[in-house]
């Protein structure tokens, strides 16, 4: 319970964060907790409306339960697409690979594309936003580890310092 409670609060912290990888486990873990949120809100929005209660008479309760199912809607869509982007970072593949998620039949390859495991390094990993002491010490760091090759180390390398200029 502890693990499901630290991935909504990191998605929710990295809400607009559309850099870096996602972990498989995370992302499924994060998928179902949404999935459950959205299936209470509109459980409770039918319950309502099947006991027999109409909203004729209750149109403040109808609007709250409307504005849940909206927030929990749009929270929702918010957070999984910045997940869902940072999961195809960690398979190797652009984001733009979740546009596949608008058109319907398609859909099922981008449900594959979830499912396969991470790379070892991909070109996500390296976020070269810092100075360049910085961005050099973290390559370095990656090449020693052995997440990265020479060739690899060489041609981020060289681009970190053409760059920098």
């Amino acid at each position: 319970m502890n693990y499901i409670k630290n991935v909504f609060v990191h998605s929710l912290k990295n809400l607009l964060n559309f850099k870096g990888r996602t972990s498989r486990k995370e992302f499924w873990t994060f998928f179902l907790c949404c999935l459950l949120i959205w299936l209470v809100t509109l459980i409770g929005f039918s319950i309502h409306i099947f006991v027999g209660n109409d909203f004729d008479n209750d149109i403040e309760i109808y609007n709250f339960y409307v504005k849940l199912v909206s927030y929990a809607q749009i929270t929702s869509l918010c957070l999984l697409t910045a997940i869902s982007i940072r999961r195809l970072h960690d398979i190797g593949k652009s984001g733009y690979y979740y546009l596949l998620n608008f058109l319907p039949v398609i859909q099922i390859v981008l449900i594959v594309l979830f499912c396969l495991p991470a790379k070892e390094t991909t070109k996500y990993d390296f976020d070269f936003s810092g100075n360049l002491e910085e961005n050099l010490h973290t390559l370095k760091i990656a090449f020693d580890s052995g997440k990265i090759t020479k060739e690899d180390y060489e041609t981020k390398k060289s681009y970190l310092l053409d760059n920098s200029l």
